[in-house]
């Protein structure tokens, strides 16, 4: 939960990859600690969507 708060305050944290998803958003994807945390930011609202955390380990 640590990871996925830091995630939140500083969402411009350059991502280890990205992919756009059908509705044009683009998906980041960050490996931190052992997980990837997939999530999209919607800037005007300022909210960042968590929307997968996989154990890579």
């Amino acid at each position: 939960m640590d990871r996925a708060y830091e995630l939140a305050r500083y969402p411009f944290l350059e991502s280890d990859y990205q992919l756009t998803d059908q509705d044009g958003r683009t998906i980041d994807h960050l490996l931190v600690d052992g997980m990837v945390f997939t999530y999209w930011v919607d800037h005007p609202s300022r909210l960042v969507m968590i929307t997968e955390i996989e154990d890579v380990q």
